[in-house]
């Protein structure tokens, strides 16, 4: 539930806001309350309320000269979730249960919080192998619609499968450019993720990569991401998190080594395409800490 006295999520949208309501975002519209574009002569623009008294007399014509500002414009702020079920691997050393999935809700409501006190619009998506109706919601600024779709959000089912709804948030989102916040673990091929940014060029996406903090969680270069180490050395039952099958793996320092450096690379080539997308992702764990997610958000 959206209440006042709870955290707040400051933002900033790369590029320009395309809504057509006076906000507080830079866009390219003409208007009132913007930064200042310049001058042109009275003819371009008749408006007497923005005539420059003083560039006017030193024009070396006479010319009545306008002053002319940008318009500040709203803009529809987007948050995309991963439901998938290695989202909540590991919940009893991250956090408690759906550790993962409570972290994507924090930052979520935080996030409509603070679009409706901006005037922005607040959207909602969650995916696992397709888009799921059920926990998205259209950008809007009807609080009680907002509320029923976090709670749809936090009491959703994990899905087993992979995340290739991933591939159809470009379908889904408006054709008005957005600011999207994509929550995952990215436990999924790279070349997924990379199609998906390549497809959201629209948008001015923000990744924010959940970590976990207790087990190592791989990805398919090495082994799946979310498998589950236990102890160091010997036998131990590995779950895929998202399929949910599982298999008995002898465990051994050379394995162990191996894994990491298969996620070490998984990392690398992630964080290559967030840049080439235009925003490094922000990492956090089951306790995002919404202060420095603001100032990653801002600094564009």
């Amino acid at each position: 539930m959206i209440g006042e006295a709870q955290p707040w999520l400051d933002y900033r949208l790369r590029g320009y806001a395309r809504g057509a309501n006076p906000g507080k975002h830079a866009s390219d519209r003409q208007g009132s309350g913007g930064a200042f574009r310049g001058l042109v002569p009275f003819w371009q623009n008749p408006d007497a309320g923005r005539l420059d008294i003083r560039r006017s007399l030193m024009d070396p014509g006479q010319m009545p000269m306008v002053r002319q500002t940008d318009q500040a414009s709203t803009l529809s702020l987007v948050v995309a979730v991963d439901l998938t079920a290695s989202m909540t691997a590991g919940g009893e050393r991250a956090g408690g249960e759906r550790a993962g999935r409570r972290a994507a809700h924090a930052i979520a409501e935080a996030a409509a919080r603070s679009a409706l006190r901006a005037g922005d619009k607040f959207g909602l998506i969650g995916f696992d192998q397709g888009v799921r109706a059920e926990v998205s919601l259209a950008p809007t600024r009807a609080r009680g619609a907002v509320n029923a779709a976090l709670a749809a959000l936090l009491a959703a089912p994990d899905s087993a499968g992979e995340a290739l709804g991933l591939g159809q948030l470009a379908e889904a989102l408006p054709r008005t450019r957005c600011l999207v916040l994509l929550i995952s673990d990215f436990a999924m091929p790279v070349p997924l993720v990379e199609a998906a940014m390549t497809a959201l060029h629209r948008h001015d996406v923000a990744p924010i990569h959940l970590l976990g903090d207790g087990p190592a969680r791989e990805g398919r270069e090495g082994a799946r991401l979310g498998a589950r180490l236990g102890a160091r050395l010997g036998l131990a039952r590995v779950r895929d998190a998202e399929g949910g099958t599982a298999r008995l793996v002898l465990l051994r320092p050379a394995l162990d080594r191996a894994w990491r450096a298969g996620l070490a690379r998984h990392h690398q080539a992630l964080a290559a395409v967030f840049g080439r997308a235009g925003r490094d992702a922000f990492s956090t764990g089951a306790t995002p800490d919404l202060v420095a997610l603001s100032d990653h958000l801002l600094a564009v």
